[in-house]
């Protein structure tokens, strides 16, 4: 009977020593598996001053384009293509090849391409061109345990967890994201623990915006963690060893 009691406080002790993990953040506590959640789709950019916007113009008749597209490289057959870039003056403008300044500011990507489309065809200069534009200078500036990162995205959309990407061993608990809008500059809070991340307004990033990792959490390094669990470890068997003693001594 004593033999079985010893055994079964061994038991019990092993299976509540296992259960001891290091403390972990949770990101995202308050959402549930398998449940549905509206995904609101990531807003498209708005042209900003000093953006730089590459712009081709296409037609079914390669030289009538060819006026829209000083400055680009075009060698058909080969596959290079670049398009020729332009720079949005403080004025919110650009001046673009024949048909001169074009206001631009405040714009959609897709609302360039139409405002510019609709220029050559009201000009008679083509029939139905198609314009393509995009963004060449998407950048965000990461600011991270005291380093500041210029990040240059590739597309037309990115969002914050992309862009703090947090990694094991790293607590991230808030995120300040600083946004330059219409000449006024904003500061916007974003808690990584709550579903609220996703509909805030800074979760898909504009251009220029510069993230802001709080440090009230730093990131341990490696060999700092594994001292730690190290001793975590010693600490627990040291305990293990000690109740086992105490409790073989009272099964007596």
């Amino acid at each position: 009977m004593k033999r079985t009691i010893k055994w079964s406080l061994l038991a019990l002790v092993l299976s509540v020593s296992a259960c001891v993990t290091p403390s972990q953040i949770t990101y995202i506590k308050d959402m549930e598996y398998g449940k549905d959640y509206p995904a609101k789709p990531a807003p498209e950019l708005k042209v900003q001053q000093m953006d730089r916007l590459s712009i081709r113009v296409y037609s079914s008749d390669p030289d009538l384009a060819k006026p829209f597209n000083v400055g680009a490289i075009i060698q058909d057959g080969v596959g290079t293509t670049q398009e020729a870039t332009y720079l949005v003056d403080s004025q919110g403008n650009i001046d673009f090849p024949v048909l001169g300044t074009i206001p631009v500011e405040g714009m959609t990507l897709r609302e360039v391409q139409r405002d510019i489309a609709n220029r050559i065809i009201g000009s008679g200069y083509i029939r139905e061109p198609v314009v393509s534009v995009n963004l060449q200078n998407f950048t965000v500036t990461l600011v991270k345990y005291g380093t500041s990162t210029p990040m240059t995205v590739a597309g037309r959309s990115i969002n914050l967890l992309q862009v703090v990407a947090p990694t094991n061993g790293e607590k991230i608990k808030e995120v300040e994201v600083i946004r330059t809008e219409n000449g006024v500059r904003k500061a916007y809070s974003v808690d990584f623990q709550t579903i609220e991340m996703f509909d805030s307004p800074v979760f898909y990033l504009q251009q220029n915006d510069i993230v802001y990792v709080k440090p009230a959490r730093w990131m341990r390094s490696q060999t700092g963690q594994a001292i730690q669990q190290s001793i975590t470890m010693m600490m627990t068997f040291a305990n293990m060893a000690a109740n086992i003693l105490v409790w073989t001594r009272l099964a007596k």
